[in-house]
């Protein structure tokens, strides 16, 4: 058995699984990731986000996916920040960013921290 046959066996990790699963595809093609109400840590005001601008300065795609976050965004949507559980940057696979919660129900989301 080479190497590819043994890699190709194995059975990925059950973290990676999952944030497959959580894995999903907007209408621009963009991967957007289907984040759990267990996720959510704390609820941020947009100005407090984009005041923090002002100490980093954000990279120019994930300004756009910003912009596009809160231009969706209704009177009644609330951002929330999430970070996903300690496992999952544990193995590496960790996420982290804003989610809008319309109706009791996450509607969008972007991931601006990876591990």
């Amino acid at each position: 058995m080479g190497w590819f046959d043994w890699l190709s066996r194995r059975r990925p990790r059950p973290d990676f699984e999952r944030l497959i699963a959580l894995c999903d595809i907007d209408a621009n093609s963009q991967p957007r990731l289907q984040v759990p109400k267990e996720w959510l840590r704390r609820r941020i005001s947009v100005a407090s986000v984009v005041a923090s601008f002002e100490r980093e300065r954000p990279v120019a795609r994930w300004l756009g996916e910003w912009q596009r976050l809160v231009g969706d965004m209704q009177p009644t949507d609330e951002l929330w920040e999430f970070s996903s559980p300690q496992d999952s940057w544990d193995a590496l696979a960790g996420r982290a960013g804003y989610v809008v919660v319309r109706d009791g129900g996450v509607v969008n989301s972007i991931v601006t921290l990876e591990s």
